[in-house]
């Protein structure tokens, strides 16, 4: 009986955790991506792509055309390849997400891990920025 108990337990356990990561579009980005941490990145955003694509210039777009649109984008990740359409996609939709590129390792994705360090270096820039400013009293 505390076998089965605790077996139960354990697939609820898996079933929750596993529910919580499947994407809302059916779209397996760790096939898309082949990293694993890439694909939690673009499961974690996939939300904000989604309301990214329903608004503005892509609010008459069709669903299909959407999942196009963000399983073009996580292949991009994926290939290392950056164009300014997916950064601007990026920073439009999700600007936390270039950090998480530091976690990658920089020999196999050069250019995302790049593009996070330059977005470290600005935002410690700006950091800077402020602190010089409210020491001296400016606005």
């Amino acid at each position: 009986m505390k076998k089965t108990l605790m077996a139960s337990i354990l697939f609820l356990a898996c079933s929750i955790s596993w529910a919580d990561s499947e994407s809302a579009l059916g779209i397996d980005y760790l096939k898309v991506t082949r990293n694993e941490l890439l694909a939690e990145i673009t499961l974690k955003i996939e939300p904000q792509l989604i309301a990214y694509y329903q608004q503005g210039e892509y609010e008459n777009t069709t669903k299909r055309d959407r999942v196009f649109a963000i399983r073009s984008t996580a292949t991009m990740l994926g290939m290392d390849k950056l164009s300014e359409y997916t950064v601007s996609v990026l920073e439009s939709a999700a600007p936390e997400v270039p950090l998480e590129f530091l976690k990658l390792d920089k020999s196999k994705y050069p250019n995302l891990w790049n593009f996070g360090e330059l977005e470290r270096l600005q935002r410690e820039k700006a950091e800077s920025q402020r602190l010089y400013d409210a020491l001296h009293m400016k606005k």
